[in-house]
């Protein structure tokens, strides 16, 4: 039997209360992306579009290094895959027309590359809506182009899900075509609305001097990502993060149903940034687009415990939640389900000893994870409105809380890695002209990174959210001619 490609379990702040008293507690639903036990897992297949911007402010060492990058992702890829490349300024330019990447169409897309040149105005939105054109007007993923017949890998079928994305750097604001971001916003929706499949955008900010705001927007309305490149040496660190996560995708389409049982009822909302809604009176349902292999994501909600006419030592006797998880599992080509009955034991008497014990300590780190996410938003927020103090004030708060908690071992851990993004981010409202030229952009990110759990700032070499497809990608990339 295949192991999915999803696994789910639920514990509890801690793994026993006593049985004649009603208890608050919280839950903590972890979903993990389970890696293929295969020496080489076979990964979905890419239908990739590059967008560009070779405006004239790209010239120079900035689209020198964004072409270099772009011919190492090329050749990442295998003829299972497909990879496009638009370019815009004043114009858009379809440099490379999507197709499969073969040996030879690898070196034609390195010599179109390596030919693009700096030019005038940033017409953003029009590269942008012939990149997602491009993606739906291919040809669907189960058939096999004709470039391959007689090729090596042509045994490799072209089955399974395919990973549809788009990838657009730029590095300024739209000043040429739809240049009103709530316009482009709208357009672009509809544009992959229309293409259908689950295209994802991923945005990447080049320097100061682009609207993050638009960029995020953009990538979060498709459920991608935006990644500000803050240096030129991130750009390839950016990209790697990218597509280490796409190839590593497992499932996708998400869904999480949540249900109190055993008498136990869910208070207040679920402490999630995904997309939550109640299911029925008494339960949750949360929407999650993807995870990666050996990702990880966490759901907490605050329940409250009945008392029990009597004891019961085994937990699977003492049911307090049932969760169902549906999703598309990646590695599989299928629908799947995974399904967990969550139990606490509830004995006769609990010590003290006993109680500290059977603390779940995850289940604690998680909430204090979410809660900085909030912080993070709340001290942006207040920035932008002018009140960098009252922002740096909450963020101070935060951290100081953090570090005191008893969570906090003083090692790589995740409490203490929150500890030092938060520090980060305090420097990002150091001064007015501080957030407003890159605070406001790292804030951004490390907000989105601590809703997520997912690495969102290249510049980071933390290991904490990326797996190890991802840091293969940036330690090979970092290595490149």
């Amino acid at each position: 039997m295949t192991t999915p490609s999803l696994k789910v379990s639920a514990h509890c702040a801690h793994s026993k209360y006593q049985f004649d008293v009603e208890t608050d507690t919280t839950l903590r639903v972890l979903l993990e992306g389970v890696a293929s036990p295969e020496a080489a897992p076979k990964r979905s297949a890419l239908d990739l579009v590059l967008v560009l911007d070779q405006s004239g402010s790209m010239g120079g060492e900035k689209l020198q290094l964004c072409k270099e990058t772009a011919i190492f992702l090329s050749r990442e890829l295998t003829s299972n895959d497909r990879l496009g490349l638009v370019t815009y300024a004043s114009q858009v330019f379809e440099q490379f027309p999507l197709q499969w990447m073969t040996a030879d169409a690898k070196e034609t897309f390195s010599a179109k590359t390596k030919g693009i040149r700096a030019t005038d105005c940033t017409n953003l939105s029009g590269g942008l809506l012939k990149g997602i054109s491009m993606l739906g007007a291919a040809e669907t993923a189960m058939q096999v182009d004709e470039n391959l017949k007689g090729d090596a890998n042509k045994a490799e079928e072209v089955t399974g899900q395919r990973m549809r994305a788009v990838l657009l750097l730029t590095d300024g604001h739209a000043n040429n075509g739809i240049t009103d971001p709530e316009m482009l916003c709208k357009v672009t929706s509809e544009a992959l609305e229309k293409i259908g499949g689950g295209t994802h955008l991923f945005t990447f900010g080049y320097g100061t001097q682009h609207n993050d705001e638009l960029l995020e927007k953009l990538a979060m309305g498709s459920n991608g990502r935006y990644f500000f490149i803050d240096k030129s040496d991130e750009v390839a660190g950016a990209f790697a993060d990218c597509l280490g996560g796409l190839c590593s995708t497992v499932a996708q389409n998400i869904v999480l149903e949540l249900q109190p049982a055993g008498g136990a009822t869910f208070q207040g909302d679920a402490m999630t940034a995904f997309k939550n809604s109640r299911a029925g009176s008494d339960g949750f349902r949360v929407e999650i687009p993807d995870l990666f292999a050996e990702e990880s994501r966490s759901i907490m909600i605050k329940m409250s415990l009945p008392k029990l006419t009597a004891p019961v030592e085994g937990d699977e006797d003492a049911p307090v939640a049932k969760i169902t998880a549906s999703f598309v599992d990646c590695t599989a080509a299928a629908l799947g389900t995974v399904e967990q009955v969550v139990g606490v034991a509830r004995p006769r008497e609990v010590s003290s000893a006993e109680q500290v014990a059977s603390e779940n300590a995850d289940v604690h780190i998680q909430v204090l994870r979410f809660h900085a996410a909030e912080d993070l938003e709340r001290a942006q927020r207040l920035a932008e409105q002018g009140q960098l103090g009252e922002g740096r004030s909450v963020l101070e708060v935060c951290r100081d809380k953090m570090k005191a908690s008893r969570f906090n071992l003083g090692s790589d851990d995740l409490v203490s890695h929150l500890c030092e993004e938060l520090d980060d981010a305090h420097e990002c409202l150091s001064s007015p002209s501080v957030f407003a030229s890159k605070g406001n952009k790292k804030m951004r990110s490390r907000t989105a990174q601590f809703q997520t759990e997912r690495q969102y700032l290249p510049s980071s070499d933390s290991a904490v959210y990326r797996n190890v497809f991802q840091k293969t990608m940036r330690s090979r990339w970092k290595k490149k001619e």
